[in-house]
């Protein structure tokens, strides 16, 4: 019998090929075994049929995917799988097209779900800050730590986003340990990515700028040595590269393009 995803797969006319649709509807119907397979012990057992749904969901967002390999949305979904984590749904993790490839994204509550894994973290988040939010970031002395108070909605507009930070507690200690990027940074993070106009970062600006701000707090905080390695593909998914090497490298892009009109002046 059939694996149920969550929702019925659209029916085949009689006599008439299968539209990229209903293959892929078809494909992510016959994953329900491999997903059960793969998720870590102890998951409900309703958890396969809520990753197939959220496939599913993630393809009537970005219609792209249709059009990748079911190979490759397989080898995605897996990864997600293996860590428990939906795509699609609560930006825990995003599936993404280039050409017909289809490949495995971090989100925000993905990443926070890997770090507080870990026996050794007592809290950790992270937060937008818009300009017309009350924010300070103490780095050095007893004090250190964020004190961030969004404005309240209906006392005015909270503003532009100036940046993202964020916060994490280890057990045992008594101050933070902060990240913080501002907004020219995590713009230039977006436009290094391969797919900087996804449906991921056009539709939830702010909980990527929260995902990238979180990966790079990354390499301060415990995390296990597999969680780890789902995160760096993650970035080579994404960038072709390590992030801190694609933050680096769009930086040195933009420090280029600053310098070309000096370099044509002094023509």
């Amino acid at each position: 019998m059939a694996d149920q995803p969550g929702r019925e797969a659209p029916k085949q006319q009689q006599g008439k090929p299968e539209t990229a649709l209903q293959t892929f509807h078809s494909s992510v119907e016959r994953m329900g075994s491999a997903i059960a397979e793969t998720l870590p012990q102890g998951s409900p057992h309703e958890k396969a049929a809520r990753i197939q749904k959220g496939v599913l969901l993630a393809a009537e967002a970005n219609p792209d995917l249709y059009e990748c390999t079911a190979a490759s949305v397989q080898f995605a979904v897996l990864k997600a799988a293996q860590f428990g984590l939906i795509p699609g749904i609560g930006n825990e993790c995003y599936l993404i097209p280039y050409g017909d490839k289809c490949e495995f994204m971090l989100g925000y509550a993905g990443f926070l779900q890997l770090i507080r894994r870990s026996n050794e973290i007592r809290f950790c988040q992270a937060k937008v800050v818009k300009a017309g939010d009350q924010f300070e970031i103490t780095e050095a002395g007893p004090n250190r730590g964020v004190i961030h108070k969004p404005k309240v909605r209906g006392r005015g507009k909270r503003g532009k986003t100036v940046g993202a930070y964020f916060e994490c507690y280890l057990k045992g200690d008594e101050l933070p340990y902060v990240e913080w990027m501002d907004v020219e940074q995590l713009q230039k993070v977006r436009a290094a990515s391969k797919a900087p106009n996804s449906p991921a970062w056009k539709n939830w600006e702010d909980e990527m700028y929260r995902a990238k701000v979180t990966r790079r707090g990354c390499k301060w905080v415990p995390i296990s040595p597999d969680a780890m390695e789902l995160i760096e593909s993650s970035d080579h998914a994404e960038f072709g590269m390590l992030f801190d090497k694609a933050v680096e490298s769009a930086a040195q892009s933009a420090r280029e393009r600053i310098r070309e009109p000096e370099a044509i002046d002094a023509e």
